[in-house]
């Protein structure tokens, strides 16, 4: 049973595998305050990334099933009321729209109020993902957080008028996906020359992310003589045939434009940071807009210079020519002429790499995050019974609707 003096939080999780939104997620659940709340989970899914919540919080349920399995969805929102029922004082929160329509039915049971952290954008396509996104929208909750004002502006379409979006960054611990192999010995087991320019690209491995457009870039790079080495650190952690079809082209690609053996596919790895430490540069070369840009903010943590693409999120994220350099999406041309400036010039990239990290450490810790959000639960001002009042205020900035 949760103690008195702490509020239980209650994280509701449908995602399987570790991405941008879990991996803040879990960072965030690993640095909130113990002293002031306990954290629990509830997964409606099995995985590798319920493994990881599981030893992050204090108490982990699992009840695995989907929404079109009424009896399951039935049990795992009595799962969830149960827990929470043995709450003085409770908050939901949730970062998805299955995960919140089940939040919401929950919130409803116990009186709990259900704070609701938007991340990316839909689909341009009709989808289940985009239709079931659409009803946790319309179905509401008591308070609205958005980790960019580019998410925000993106989802004040699909809110009533007036809906207040606080407004959250994403934080994360650099520590916490890394193996302790230091950096010259990474290069060295990848064959990477001291003279080369060394690129990571890591996270999902999808065409919107645009890992061919770095691949066409390296292959300008080889013509001009510049040595350069890409990394692609990312893939499934489950056998996901999207991400292997997309795979299978890039290197197609990248032998078709005599580059492969400058390009190391390198699949999902659990210490994702040892490679952005390693490298030179950190690319995030999205073809479509995105609502943040997790990548971003990742390698400036390392004091890297990072070269993103003017969709969105990293442009808020970015200034272009003091803390990064921003490209245009699908330009392989302006993408070599950056890569080429930072080959070129050494003191450009530890000039980038220092006044991004500073950023970093003034904006997007994972502390930095956890304090923001507990400020905001404490401002819901959680009463014993677990019924909350929703203050005007909170940390961040209120977007405002357009």
């Amino acid at each position: 049973m949760a103690s008195t003096t702490r509020v239980a939080l209650l994280f509701i999780s449908g995602h399987d595998e570790r991405g941008g939104i879990e991996v803040v997620t879990l960072d965030l659940i690993r640095a909130l305050d113990r002293r002031r709340f306990e954290v629990w989970v509830l997964s409606l899914v099995e995985g590798p990334f319920p493994d990881e919540l599981r030893h992050a919080a204090d108490r982990f349920v699992s009840s695995p099933t989907r929404m079109r399995d009424r009896r399951g969805w039935a049990r795992a929102a009595e799962v969830g009321v149960r827990m929470l029922q043995e709450a003085s004082g409770a908050l939901v929160h949730v970062n998805e729209g299955r995960s919140h329509l089940l939040g919401r039915r929950i919130s409803d049971a116990t009186g709990a109020p259900l704070v609701r952290w938007l991340h990316g954008w839909h689909s341009p396509l009709f989808s289940r993902d985009r239709l079931c996104s659409w009803m946790s929208i319309r179905a509401g909750a008591h308070v609205w957080v958005a980790n960019s004002a580019t998410t925000a502006r993106y989802f004040a379409r699909w809110l009533p008028p007036t809906t207040p979006v606080r407004i959250i960054a994403p934080g994360v611990d650099l520590d916490a996906r890394r193996s302790g192999e230091a950096p010259p010995s990474i290069r060295a087991r990848l064959g990477i020359g001291e003279a080369d320019l060394a690129i990571v690209m890591h996270g999902r491995l999808v065409s919107a992310k645009g890992c061919h457009v770095l691949i066409e870039a390296l292959a300008i790079l080889a013509r001009q003589g510049i040595p350069a080495t890409a990394l692609m650190v990312g893939g499934s952690q489950l056998p996901k045939p999207v991400h292997q079809a997309y795979r299978d082209q890039l290197e197609t690609l990248a032998r078709r434009l005599s580059v492969h053996s400058r390009v190391r596919f390198l699949g999902f790895q659990a210490s994702t940071y040892d490679f952005v430490a390693a490298a030179d540069v950190v690319a995030h070369v999205a073809t479509i807009p995105e609502g943040f840009g997790l990548v971003v903010i990742e390698g400036m943590g390392f004091g890297k210079p990072v070269i993103a693409t003017r969709t969105g999120g990293p442009e808020e994220i970015l200034d272009h020519g003091v803390t990064g350099l921003l490209t245009s999406p699908g330009d392989p041309v302006e993408l070599a002429r950056w890569l080429a400036l930072l080959h070129r010039r050494p003191d450009v990239r530890r000039r980038l790499g220092a006044a991004a990290q500073q950023l970093f450490e003034a904006r997007h810790t994972a502390l930095r995050m956890a304090e923001d959000f507990g400020r905001l639960y404490a401002a819901m001002r959680v009463s014993l019974q677990g019924i909350g009042a929703v203050e005007n205020t909170a940390p961040g900035t209120l977007a405002a609707r357009s």
